[in-house]
């Protein structure tokens, strides 16, 4: 690859990656046009590496593009969520129950860092929505630790890819305080103990309800931000 097609690719990746963070965290909600001449002005780049970011995150179904109207982040899917809420608890306890036989405490090592910084965290005082930002990021990281040492770190960015509607309610509901953090600091814990104890059935028990909790509890959440969803609520 030549110098240029190179530097391309990496300006249209830090768009991209840029970009995809701050939709999945509600700095730009849903239905907000992004300008093109905006972004290569926020991005110090030439127009190619916005269109492809904003291709990239079309195909993800973050973003519609609207020939000769606009491109807009998309509204968040009901029935994408269930979908991505199905998908993740099916995989988690399968890769989780098959991880409790042969992890260990010593492997276990980063979970329990991730989970004093979790710890640490809910104890300091910061605003509610940057605690909830830097909770989320810990959350993946917990979870992501885990996949990593099943040896299932592929698996894991593959789901990643396809369940971006849920990474934008999961953020909507910390901004609505519909998400107790403290618990699910508790269900972290025990989800880690479950595995080095090897007691599987209580662990995909846990796994359910840790992952889905949310989406049951989020009547009052979707209401208040209607407009963030796409169909009738």
């Amino acid at each position: 690859m030549d110098e240029p097609e190179y530097r391309n690719e990496a300006m249209s990746n830090n768009v991209y990656s840029t970009l995809r963070s701050q939709i999945l965290n509600l700095e730009y909600t849903p239905g907000t046009m992004l300008n093109e001449n905006d972004m290569t002005e926020k991005f110090n780049v030439s127009r190619t590496p916005v269109r492809d970011a904003f291709k990239a995150l079309q195909n993800e179904g973050l973003l519609e593009i609207r020939p000769h109207i606009g491109t807009f982040v998309t509204k968040i899917d009901l029935s994408d969520i269930a979908d991505a809420l199905y998908l993740r608890t099916v995989v988690e306890q399968s890769v989780f129950s098959d991880l409790a036989f042969f992890y260990d405490p010593i492997q276990a090592v980063k979970a329990r860092v991730i989970l004093q910084k979790q710890k640490e965290l809910l104890e300091t005082e910061k605003a509610p929505d940057l605690l909830s930002h830097t909770f989320i990021r810990l959350d993946d990281d917990f979870h992501n630790s885990l996949y990593v040492a099943a040896r299932r770190e592929q698996l894991s960015r593959m789901i990643n890819v396809h369940i971006a509607h849920y990474h934008r309610f999961r953020a909507l509901m910390d901004l609505g305080e519909g998400r107790d953090l403290n618990l699910l600091y508790r269900q972290h814990t025990a989800i880690l103990e479950l595995i080095l104890t090897k007691k599987t059935e209580e662990l995909r028990a846990l796994l359910y309800e840790h992952i889905n909790q949310g989406f049951a509890k989020s009547a009052e959440v979707i209401y208040q931000y209607s407009d963030y969803f796409s169909g009738s609520v």
